[in-house]
């Protein structure tokens, strides 16, 4: 789902737009989570995994300044040291399950999006326990996106409200608690990645995906899949269901633990051929 940056990925989307002069972007910070926790994962030692978690976690807040802005050259630099302390671990003890070829190319035929399906809309919910705070931490995404490359994200939370949009994926526009404004080209493939355009969940070169078969909920029956992201370096376990009949995402339910801090997501899928993304009056 590359996941989905506050102890998870899509508080760090808020914090994302401000910083526009950093050499490292918000993207090349992302694959360097993603190469960490793959990483991380692959050690197959859940004390070391717990631990190194405590040190991800604390790289986006340590980097992050009291206005929200991101230093991502310092995210990026941290994140190859960390890669550099996997790296020097020892071997785990027993090898990784073995990947399913099969399964893998099954779920991301499936997982391709279909832009004969027409324009959908994501309703992602957010909730993040954090063991030293009473309230839960919850942030509310609306994604509507028009195939191929057009979409229009709307993220509400505690800090307030953030919209993203691109037209074509040629240019892109953030608000932010006030008017709209243009995002330098530079700055372009920041926002592109606050939507997926290529793929329903963000599950791109997985290697780890089981498939469950059709399996019902509610008495319904779906094609469900199950594997593991990473979201602000922690791993996540993403269970995503699709409908058998026409092959188009339903939902998708995430969770992770991370040392303590408890994060949980679930995204509806609706398929709406009215949806449409114009291109905001920039004041």
């Amino acid at each position: 789902m590359r996941c989905l940056k506050i102890p998870a990925l899509i508080v760090g989307m808020l914090f994302a737009f401000p910083n526009l002069a950093s050499a490292c972007t918000m993207q090349e910070a992302m694959d360097k989570m993603n190469a960490f926790s793959q990483a991380l994962i692959a050690t197959n030692d859940q004390a070391k995994i717990s631990d190194y978690m405590v040190k991800s976690q604390s790289t986006m807040a340590t980097n992050t300044d009291a206005k929200g802005k991101v230093n991502y050259d310092k995210i990026c630099g941290a994140y190859d040291d960390l890669l550099k302390e996997v790296a020097s671990l020892p071997p785990p003890d027993a090898p990784p399950p073995a990947k399913n070829d099969a399964c893998i190319a099954k779920f991301n035929a499936i997982n391709k999006i279909d832009a004969k399906a027409g324009p959908f809309e994501i309703d992602t919910d957010t909730s993040i326990k954090i063991p030293t705070q009473s309230a839960e931490i919850k942030v509310t995404t609306v994604t509507q996106i028009v195939p191929p490359k057009s979409f229009h994200v709307r993220i509400v939370s505690a800090q307030g409200e953030t919209e993203a949009a691109s037209v074509d994926g040629a240019k892109a526009w953030v608000k932010h608690g006030g008017d709209w404004v243009d995002v330098p080209q530079d700055n372009l493939s920041d926002v592109l990645a606050l939507a997926p355009t290529d793929t329903y969940l963000r599950a791109s070169g997985l290697d780890n995906v089981v498939c469950n078969g059709r399996q019902v909920v509610n008495r319904k029956a779906y094609l469900s899949f199950t594997y593991t992201i990473t979201a602000q370096g922690v791993p996540m376990q993403v269970t995503s269901y699709f409908d058998p009949r026409n092959r188009l995402p339903i939902k998708g339910e995430g969770a992770a633990d991370a040392a303590g801090t408890k994060t949980t997501v679930t995204m509806t899928y609706k398929f709406d051929p009215t949806i449409k993304v114009d291109a905001p009056v920039v004041q």
